[in-house]
């Protein structure tokens, strides 16, 4: 994954997350400020596993943490790298089905607040649910990965520069993509807002 843009001018970074203990998805979005279109657009998987996992904390804490330490760390490091604008993650959600998901999951995002912290005190999680992330790019609130993927690829303004074509990510590549976008979506009505206010300072006083 690139992860500076060629761009003059430093753009507002965006950081959309799909936790997970095991396998989680980060995308990078770039937006030029002036214009506040998206300039470059990446999303990768990263294997807790694979990311050097200790064997010494996984014998004493147990895989799950070590994991997640794994991932804390490798997040920290990106964040060195691109000095994020925004971090946005999915919120933990209750499956029936799948319990002890859930707690896994609140602990991925408590880690992801840490390592926010420890980048910068003033580097804020943000959550969102996963169907408003869902609904942001024209998906609906249940969609499966087909039709968000679908829902995706109809989308003009992503300006995707993956190193692998944006058709093969997988579904925690794309979640991360769903989530950015949402949140490039708000910041973008705000800036609309304000660009109009501007163009219009009558309405200020309205």
């Amino acid at each position: 994954m690139r992860l500076l843009p060629a761009t003059k001018c430093r753009p507002l970074t965006i950081i959309g997350i799909d936790p997970g203990s095991e396998t989680l998805g980060l995308c990078i979005m770039y937006v030029d400020v002036l214009t506040f279109e998206i300039t470059e657009t990446t999303s990768q998987t990263y294997i807790g596993s694979k990311l050097g996992m200790s064997k010494e904390i996984a014998e004493v804490f147990g895989d799950k943490f070590a994991r997640i330490e794994c991932h804390k760390q490798n997040i920290k490091r990106i964040f060195s790298e691109i000095n994020p604008s925004v971090v946005v993650c999915e919120s933990p959600f209750y499956n029936s089905r799948r319990p002890n998901a859930f707690a896994a999951l609140t602990d991925v995002v408590g880690a992801i607040r840490y390592a926010c912290f420890e980048y910068s005190a003033l580097l804020s999680l943000e959550l969102v649910d996963p169907p408003t992330a869902k609904i942001a790019v024209g998906a609906k609130g249940n969609g499966k990965k087909e039709q968000i993927l679908e829902a995706i690829l109809k989308l003009g303004n992503l300006a995707y520069k993956g190193i692998r074509p944006l058709e093969t990510l997988d579904e925690h590549e794309i979640d991360a993509i769903a989530i950015a976008y949402w949140k490039y979506k708000k910041l973008r009505e705000n800036f609309e807002i304000e660009r109009s206010l501007c163009n219009n300072p009558t309405q200020i006083h309205s």
